[in-house]
């Protein structure tokens, strides 16, 4: 058989694999999609908007306003129902895929590491759900595809306003990501002696775009009265607040990464591959996005970087299989000769070193996967029935919904009462019930423990007459170990009368998980 058509049948089989892998992997995950912590916070944010309530006026949240009203929309058109969010998040990550295969594609010129850079970008990733994260990470890869192929004779004004618009539409989603990709244009447009007239009508293009839909925003706010609030939610609070509880140390993840970051500098600083006129848009995304997210340096966070850092680990590789797997000292006229030569070490020394870097980058991301899937089959594996859908769960939170709906069904609770609580890290229990959150918050996470929120939270149970807490305190209680204002404000007006969870033989310091009646 010719040596071109072994080839092709090798290219083919690899394509069809890596096809049914990216289209099994999304529907698994898609299936098991996240609903509690950050995949509630955007079903109870729309579901609030859809009820003629104001982000940021009527209730708090420092996300964009972008992926709340997203999903209202598609709730008025479709209905309020799961299905409209695993179809939203298939299509979101499914459209990732595509630009990550694409932008792979170009900058290794090769249809085989276009497919592998999609497997490990998808090796990394935390379990889906629908927050701000996907959808800005899907704007950002378009913009690079932009970026890494402009218009045949060059770019243009018109080509930097697209750039620009996208540019807006992923702080329309998420700060930190629209800061990455705004920084990575404006290294891309700095003044050079040879076109500085075009780079600075450029420049202005982008700017341009860039600030139309942040614009249009704050004048939609600003007739509503709320743009003070915007303002505050959406910039100060996360500068101010975000690092309470979310400050951790970098992951090994992220710390793997960085040394590849590093490598992968030195070498381009060192060959300088001018002809690759994709490496530079996508090296300083990938650079900048990484950095970012040292604002929270989790494996999950760190992974969304992968949607550069994928491509550009299989050019690195590339440029380095010469380096790796070829010695300019073999053969050596003795084997004393050899060891004695001190470019044989450092180079030797250096292979040792490049190598254990692309494995523990390659390495790591793998193990996430594998312990990942083992959780999802093992123990995330009851299904749900619930109002909104069917959902996949595990024991103990398939025995908590299910006990809220008996009590819920128990006690004749209308839909839309706001006399429940359920908090602190649970806004996706509100949706699925359709109950109405009485405070101004849809979650109590590590950043909001001060004095005020706290204070303003038990202001509003008491003006909405609250006369049940479902109390689910574990997710995020153990950030705070001791009892506040909130926990003592529970234990001093009402009563557990569910609990939630088995309960442990030292008695915890805040309370329990837990369903709390107010006392007569």
């Amino acid at each position: 058989m010719p040596k071109d058509t072994k080839a092709l049948r090798g290219k083919t089989f690899l394509a069809i694999c890596s096809f049914l892998f990216v289209l099994s992997y999304l529907l698994f995950m898609t299936f098991h999609f996240r609903w509690r912590g950050d995949g509630g916070i955007a079903l109870l944010g729309a579901q609030r908007i859809l009820r003629g309530e104001l982000p940021y006026r009527d209730f708090f949240d420092f996300w964009m306003p972008g992926t709340f009203y997203l999903l209202a929309v598609l709730f008025r058109l479709f209905g309020q129902n799961l299905m409209v969010i695993r179809c939203l998040i298939f299509f979101t990550i499914g459209g990732l895929f595509l630009l990550v295969f694409l932008i792979a594609k170009k900058l290794n010129n090769s249809r085989t590491a276009a497919f592998l850079s999609i497997i490990l970008f998808a090796l990394p990733l935390p379990l889906f759900s629908y927050n701000h994260n996907w959808l800005g990470l899907l704007s950002a890869c378009l913009a690079a595809h932009l970026l890494i192929n402009p218009p045949k004779p060059g770019p243009t004004s018109i080509y930097w306003l697209c750039i620009g618009l996208i540019n807006g539409l992923v702080i329309n989603f998420i700060q930190w990501q629209g800061a990455g990709l705004f920084i990575t244009c404006l290294l891309l447009l700095l003044p050079s002696r040879e076109n500085r007239p075009s780079k600075v009508r450029f420049l202005l293009s982008f700017l341009g775009g860039a600030a139309f839909f942040p614009l249009l925003w704050c004048l939609f706010f600003w007739s509503k009265g709320a743009l003070t609030n915007l303002v505050k939610a959406t910039i100060f609070f996360p500068l101010t607040n975000y690092h309470r509880g979310n400050l951790h140390l970098p992951c090994q993840i992220w710390m793997t990464t960085t040394l590849f970051y590093i490598l992968l500098w030195i070498n381009v600083l060192k060959e300088n591959p001018a002809s690759n006129k994709a490496l530079r848009p996508i090296l300083l995304l990938g650079t900048t996005f990484h950095f970012l997210t040292l604002t929270s340096p989790t494996p999950g966070h760190t992974a969304l970087s992968y949607a550069f850092t994928s491509p550009l680990s299989l050019y690195l590789f590339n440029s380095l299989r010469p380096y790796l797997f070829k010695s300019r000292y073999f053969p050596a006229p003795s084997f004393k000769a050899l060891f004695l030569n001190s470019k044989f070490i450092k180079y030797t020394v250096g292979r040792i070193l490049t190598i254990l870097i692309l494995f523990s980058f390659f390495a790591r991301p793998t193990l996430n996967f594998i312990a990942r899937m083992n959780y999802i089959i093992t123990k995330e594996n009851i299904l749900l029935n619930t109002p909104k859908g069917s959902l996949m769960a595990d024991s103990r939170w398939a025995r908590t919904v299910q006990t809220i709906e008996q009590y819920l069904y128990a006690k004749n609770i209308p839909q839309n009462t706001t006399s429940i609580y359920i908090g602190p890290w649970s806004p996706g229990l509100y949706f699925i019930f359709s109950l109405q959150n009485p405070t101004r918050y849809a979650h109590l996470g590590p950043e909001h423990y001060t004095r005020a929120v706290l204070q303003t939270i038990i202001s509003d149970l008491e003006e909405k007459k609250v006369s049940t807490i479902i109390f689910l305190p574990s997710e995020t209680f153990a950030y705070q170990n001791k009892p506040n204002l909130l926990t003592k404000y529970l234990e001093s007006n009402f009563k557990p009368v569910i609990y939630l969870k088995p309960q442990p033989q030292n008695p915890e310091p805040y309370p329990k998980d837990a369903i709390w009646e107010r006392n007569n």
